[in-house]
């Protein structure tokens, strides 16, 4: 027989043991429940990661989606500015110059640019001269046409520009440029004033001589130049010669009077984008005449950066 004291001390064992596996039990479903919550947790936080892969992607489709209509509204408005200046272009110009063109059919034409050779031109008889810029301060020849652009660099005899007798005068407009350049309006009247457009004159755009002046703007280059030629070239000419057109170091550029070429504040870019621009245009402009004017001879007279690319006359030896 078991005592009441050794009974006692058995179900103290026993309800301390059915304690501990009470207790053991509780631990185990409680582990169960935090693994089934950690395992909750690994689902929400792959659930959050495919959440944030698809804003991040959906993000990404809406930038891209964004810069394509940025894209897309620069192209209209790039499509639509072109539109303007080509309907600009082409009501101002079939106003302008169907009736010049051929009209120097057989002829010879001169362009006299204003370089220190211009100083040596002996003036060729029965011609058709167009002038550019300050050459109407030549006193030498009687203009038939001049062409001007720059108010800046014309300003100071915009005047004498003006009251040039018996010359059609071609005042040069860019689109876009608002700036000392551009030829004020109340300058742009009188009866023997022509207006016209002029391409692009951005650094980075590459303009052309166009085959139709009635419908396409003249070409820059940087340079009046080229508006010129390429208007000299619409009249049809037997023979071009190029007078004045030195091409020299614009740095240290002198004019046929000796006054210094104007320069802007940011001369060492200027002074290499310009030769830049200026080679370009000849370049164009020999290409241009070699397929649409092939029976017009270019003539350089008393060339200096020009010597080779055209034939070559010299009255004097440099």
């Amino acid at each position: 027989m078991i005592g009441l004291s050794e009974f006692r001390m058995l179900l103290r064992k026993l309800l301390f043991s059915s304690k501990i596996t009470n207790n053991l039990m509780r631990i185990d479903c409680l582990f169960d429940e935090l693994c089934k919550l950690n395992d909750k947790l690994e689902d929400l936080s792959k659930e959050i990661n495919c959440i944030r892969k698809e804003i991040i992607y959906n993000n990404d489709k809406f930038i891209s989606y964004q810069e394509k209509l940025l894209n897309e509204f620069s192209n209209i408005k790039y499509t639509q500015s072109n539109l303007f200046m080509s309907l600009s272009v082409n009501d101002l110009h079939q106003k302008v110059f169907p009736k010049y063109r051929n009209i120097n059919t057989g002829k010879n034409v001169v362009l006299i640019a204003p370089g220190p050779s211009l100083n040596f031109y002996k003036p060729i008889e029965n011609s058709i001269h167009i002038g550019v810029n300050r050459a109407c301060l030549f006193d030498k020849v009687q203009l038939d046409y001049l062409f001007v652009i720059d108010y800046k660099v014309t300003k100071n005899f915009f005047n004498k520009i003006k009251s040039y007798p018996n010359c059609k005068k071609f005042l040069g407009a860019f689109f876009n440029i608002g700036t000392d350049i551009s030829i004020p309006f109340f300058e742009k009247e009188g009866q023997d004033i022509e207006n016209y457009f002029i391409d692009c004159n951005n650094f980075d755009y590459q303009e052309k001589f166009y085959p139709d002046l009635s419908t396409s703007p003249l070409p820059s280059f940087w340079s009046v130049t080229f508006s010129a030629l390429a208007f000299a070239l619409w009249t049809n000419p037997k023979k071009l010669y190029l007078v004045g057109c030195d091409e020299s170091d614009f740095e240290s550029y002198e004019y046929f009077n000796g006054e210094k070429a104007i320069l802007p504040d940011n001369v060492s870019g200027f002074k290499e984008n310009h030769k830049i621009k200026h080679a370009q245009g000849w370049k164009e402009l020999k290409r241009f005449a070699e397929v649409y004017y092939p029976t017009t001879e270019i003539i350089s007279v008393n060339p200096v950066g020009l010597r080779g690319m055209f034939k070559d006359l010299y009255t004097i030896t440099h």
